[in-house]
């Protein structure tokens, strides 16, 4: 109750969180303190790996929608693009979502901490990784990036910037050879998220 109260109270001076889906009432036990983080990221994990194919496809969808309005798209149209529900990104994502005020405009935060699985370009083919927060999906998007456009010219300055670089711990192919051979050899790189073990 005295947290209802003080978030009535805090309404017109703290953005909002967008409303999740209803909790069943025994998710809402209160844990005890001091625990609580600990247990949600223990539930949090299988949650992910029991999800169905079905499922990893939306919170792909919700994952790549959430990139569009951080970019500036509005909620409704990086919903439609996507070809995900608002409700969806919201079950999946709205802990990252912002609302100044009723009826306001819907933001997303500058970073968040969802697990992704993704796939980077290794020297053999590509490599599933997992990531934690959308820092390295940046970097990796980032790099794929350079990677087409050294691709295109014969550049290799896009790439420089990539020396040494890891993404989920493993290090960004940067060699002008492996990568012109990779293209001759047909290998492209457009699924950022894995299809494979599901995001």
């Amino acid at each position: 109750m005295r947290n209802a109260i003080a978030r009535a109270r805090d309404r017109n001076t703290h953005p909002r969180s967008l409303p999740m889906p209803r909790k069943r009432k025994s998710d809402l036990t209160r844990s005890p303190k001091g625990s609580s983080k600990s247990q949600s990221r223990s539930r949090s994990t299988p949650a992910l790996t029991n999800l169905s194919a079905r499922n990893r496809e939306a919170r792909n969808r919700a994952l790549h929608a959430l990139t569009a309005i951080r970019h500036g798209a509005s909620f409704a149209r990086a919903a439609k693009f996507e070809g995900v529900s608002q409700r969806t990104i919201r079950k999946y994502v709205g802990s990252a979502l912002r609302q100044d005020h009723p009826g306001g405009r819907i933001r997303a935060v500058p970073r968040d901490r969802f697990t992704r699985y993704l796939q980077i370009p290794g020297p053999d083919g590509p490599i599933q990784v997992t990531v934690k927060g959308s820092k390295e999906a940046t970097e990796l998007a980032a790099y794929v990036n350079a990677r087409a456009a050294f691709l295109r010219s014969g550049d290799e300055s896009f790439l420089r910037r990539f020396h040494g670089r890891k993404i989920g711990g493993h290090a960004l192919v940067t060699d002008p050879k492996i990568l012109t051979t990779q293209a001759e050899q047909g290998e492209s790189f457009d699924q950022l998220y894995s299809s494979l073990v599901g995001s």
